[in-house]
Order: structure tokens, then C-alpha cells, then sequence
């Protein structure tokens, strides 16, 4: 379960990294 967890939380944590990418591009554009 812990494994499971941890994939989880790298994966929200990908997903929020790109979207903040996304967002500075769009502010700097």
C-alpha cells in the first residue's frame, strides 16, 4: 500500500511540476 501511496503522490507531483511549466509559459507569452 505504501508503494501504491508514494506512486500516487510522484505522479501529483509530475502532473503540478508540468502545469506550473505551463503556467510560466503562458505568463512570460
Amino acid at each position: 500500500e505504501s508503494a501504491i501511496g508514494l506512486a500516487i503522490l510522484i505522479l501529483l507531483f509530475r502532473n503540478r511540476s508540468s502545469i506550473n511549466v505551463e503556467d510560466m509559459d503562458g505568463m512570460r507569452g
